[in-house]
């Protein structure tokens, strides 16, 4: 068995896992057809510091997995986090980070 890595819990990224249960579950690619759709209908429904806190954990969590597996990631977003969306790389996690920035500017 895998030991859990001591600063990966999903408890500490609440309003992460509530954006991947709300706009990135089993149903978003027929909802929203592609990322950049699920992040415009967030940011659409998200008040400014719903918003910024997202940026915050996504921020937080894209530096706790730098040197990580992608593995580890994709096991961490769709397990802990509820995602339905399985990002490749950390690289994928950042893009999202990037489009829910530009999309706030």
């Amino acid at each position: 068995m895998t030991k859990r890595p001591a600063d990966l819990y999903g408890d500490a990224f609440p309003s992460l896992a509530n954006f991947f249960k709300a706009y990135l579950h089993e149903d978003f690619p027929e909802e929203h057809d592609t990322l950049r759709a699920a992040v415009a209908a967030f940011v659409a429904d998200a008040n400014p510091q719903e918003r910024r806190q997202l940026v915050q954990e996504l921020e937080t969590l894209t530096q706790r997995l730098s040197g990580r597996s992608p593995r580890t990631l994709r096991r961490f977003v769709t397990g802990d986090l509820g995602s339905r969306w399985e990002p490749k790389s950390r690289e994928e996690l950042v893009e999202l980070l990037d489009l829910i920035k530009a999309s706030d500017e």
